[in-house]
């Protein structure tokens, strides 16, 4: 894994403190919105029938309703976890270390917690379902944050044909929120519910690692942290050796 170290600069030096509340906005969570007290679409409008298949699917998430959320997510983000369940059970630590660490996160995640014979058994929309129920949707320290996903609405909503997509009308933003986005798909609109929305590249990966590691001291000492803290279960280096 690599030393916090080289997320500094070269000197070794920190950057100055104005430089942490720049980091701050590079985190732009799965689920960005702007702040709202209601439905921002007319009714009985397209427009509200995707508006409201996110506010139901929102509320699924915040009631642990893993079921209820993933019927109201797409087929996509079933194979999303579906995906990572088979790198939970074959990834060794040089293929965990090149994908962003949000991912690496939820792989090992269901690596700690998920017994093999389930990762390998579980449909996709099990996975999505046993990952809400659990509260592992929350294992991105500050990324996803319960009070905000309650608390705010996405704007902006446009329909293409089967596709639509809000977003997030924030200049602060940077780069650009990617928004929600949705697909129609059986007989409904379905949220996109991926963890690798966000464009990477080394740069905001490691400013984004050295603005979320914080005291931990290491990449590795924050995840074995963030496991421990989202599965009650005590992490430590096994954890990179995948069970088969």
């Amino acid at each position: 894994m690599r030393s916090l170290d080289t997320l500094f600069r070269p000197d070794g030096r920190r950057p100055m403190a104005r430089v942490r509340g720049v980091l701050a906005l590079l985190l732009v969570a799965v689920l960005p919105a702007a702040c709202a007290t209601g439905p921002v679409t007319e009714a009985d409008t397209p427009e509200r029938a995707v508006e409201d298949s996110f506010v139901a699917f929102r509320q699924a998430v915040l009631d642990g309703d893993g079921e209820k959320a993933a019927a109201l997510t797409t087929a996509a983000s079933w194979d999303y976890y579906r995906d990572r369940a088979d790198d939970a059970l074959s990834a060794g630590p040089g293929q965990l270390q090149s994908v962003p660490l949000d991912q690496t996160l939820v792989v090992l995640t269901l690596r700690h917690a998920v017994p093999p014979t389930d990762l390998k058994s579980l449909s996709g929309r099990e996975l999505l379902a046993l990952w809400v129920e659990r509260g592992w949707i929350w294992v991105e320290e500050d990324w996803i944050d319960r009070q905000h996903l309650a608390s705010t609405w996405p704007t902006r909503y446009r329909i293409i044909g089967l596709a639509a997509a809000a977003r997030v009308d924030n200049e602060l933003y940077w780069p650009p929120a990617p928004g929600v986005t949705f697909n129609y798909e059986r007989n409904g609109w379905r949220v996109n519910f991926l963890h690798d929305r966000r464009t990477t590249n080394p740069v905001s990966e490691a400013l984004i690692a050295y603005f979320r590691v914080g005291s931990h001291g290491s990449i590795e000492n924050y995840i074995y942290a963030t496991l421990e803290r989202v599965t009650g279960v005590k992490a430590g280096p096994d954890v990179w050796n995948p069970p088969i």
